[in-house]
């Protein structure tokens, strides 16, 4: 993977975001993070209007609702902005953060309002760094007494990001030619790039979020999104450290997202958790059993995979009954249950009312054949494994010797007949004929096994 640093000449040509709204109406907000007018339509060349102008091409916006004529792939490759007041661009943190642990830690101690920068009187004196009270703002006036000035200009103590520029362009000029990486920071601020006025905001299909019929969870890359906006839209006139202190959580919030967004390690960030293909958000993997007591057409499902797949509607059925104020108060104890592997009485009667009988998909890696994955209906069990009919294992090649399989969630289901027409079926009629999964995504047909439950 290769960073390039765009100019903000380049950033001012993208669309703005504006709102931290994502749905307003049933409709995505049209200056929201996932608008349609900004990052293209969800359906391919459809809008919001239900009868199209026939007249409006392939590429032209239409003119009731703004969205451009044009294919859904559309949201995987737009990017859009934030427009902040200032912010140090995301590249001169990161040469930063590789100039050295001490400089890293200094600009660390600064955003967090601890250190200020004493600019000497002399030019060619080094400058010095004064602790700051956090709560108060007050200068230590011990170290003050000591450089021999009790009372220095205003202009002399600089805070949070005035700070760390001052900091950074004194480095580079006493150590040039010294450093690689403070050559590019010397050359970022010779050509006024160490600032910047952007956020990038990334294409809304690389940072997909969770909605339910009546909440949405944005997951972490959105929700500091909707930070940056919260601050943004804020108009407060801020004077003095108070206008340091806004500037200096802006910063951190930005640092946060560009942390997430380039982290490549183990299964977290941007790359490996959204991009890379890995299932990590409504599937589970244990290794497999053999249960000949349940029925051929049943899987028994662990219910910490369970409370992993339905966390949605698990953490909804807690906020209906008022154990929790806020969906996210709820999604969070979910979490914390699912990581430290208990499952209280109350919770597991819930996973059991939610999953029992509902349908996933059955996949045995590697997936050779259609017999490899197919539909089954969930039996909640404690433990850690997934129990199978031993008559399903022919065609999962499983031979019970720590052997793995995969339980995945689907959000829609179809079901087709012999007929040429496709038609819902009764449950109780599922396991009495020959039936088809449609896929969601290849749209191959998944051949279920004929017998009778």
């Amino acid at each position: 993977m290769r960073l390039e640093y765009i100019p903000d000449s380049e950033l001012e040509k993208l669309p703005r975001v504006t709102s931290e709204v994502i749905i307003r109406d049933k409709r995505f907000h049209p200056e929201g993070l996932f608008s349609e007018q900004i990052f293209g339509p969800v359906q391919s060349y459809k809008c919001w209007c239900k009868h199209r102008d026939p007249n409006i091409a392939p590429g032209q916006r239409c003119p009731k609702c703004g969205i451009l004529i044009t294919s859904s792939s559309m949201r995987r490759s737009q990017f859009a902005v934030i427009e902040v007041e200032r912010l140090i661009n995301p590249v001169s943190i990161e040469l930063i953060n590789f100039a050295g642990t001490n400089l890293k830690q200094i600009v660390s101690k600064i955003l967090n309002m601890r250190l200020v920068v004493y600019k000497p009187r002399n030019p060619n004196d080094d400058i010095q760094l004064i602790p700051l009270d956090p709560r108060t703002f007050e200068v230590d006036k011990e170290a003050l007494q000591k450089l021999g000035e009790e009372h220095p200009p205003k202009d002399r103590i600089l805070y949070g990001l005035d700070a760390i520029y001052e900091l950074v362009c004194d480095i580079c000029e006493k150590n040039k030619g010294k450093s690689l990486i403070l050559n590019r920071l010397r050359q970022m601020i010779v050509n006024n790039n160490f600032f910047t006025r952007f956020v990038v905001v990334i294409p809304p299909d690389l940072r997909p979020c969770a909605i339910t019929s009546n909440e949405i969870f944005p997951g972490t890359l959105n929700r500091l999104y909707q930070s940056i906006l919260v601050k943004t839209k804020k108009d407060i006139t801020l004077v003095g450290p108070l206008k340091h202190l806004y500037e200096c959580r802006l910063q951190q919030l930005a640092n946060q997202l560009n942390k997430f967004v380039f982290e490549a390690g183990k299964k977290t960030g941007l790359i490996r958790y959204n991009m890379s293909g890995k299932r990590v958000d409504f599937s589970g993997r244990a290794v497999i059993t053999v249960d000949p007591e349940i029925p051929l057409s049943h899987v028994k499902v662990s219910r910490l995979i369970l409370l992993q797949l339905w966390k949605l509607e698990i953490a909804r059925r807690l906020l209906d009954e008022g154990k929790f104020v806020t969906f996210k108060m709820a999604f969070d104890y979910l979490q914390q249950l699912y990581d430290q592997g208990q499952i209280p009485d109350d919770i597991a009667k819930i996973i059991d009312e939610v999953a029992t009988d509902q349908f996933v998909i059955v996949n045995r890696q590697p997936t050779l054949h259609r017999g490899s994955m197919f539909a089954a209906k969930v039996l909640p069990r404690d433990g850690y494994v997934i129990g199978l009919h031993p008559l399903v294992c022919p065609p999962l090649n499983a031979d019970f010797d720590g052997d793995t399989c995969l339980c995945e969630l689907v959000s829609k289901i179809r079901i087709f007949t012999k007929s040429s027409h496709m038609t819902r079926i009764k449950i109780k009629d599922l396991y009495t004929k020959v039936v088809r999964l449609g896929s969601l995504t290849t749209r191959h047909r998944l051949n279920l096994p004929n017998h009778k439950s």
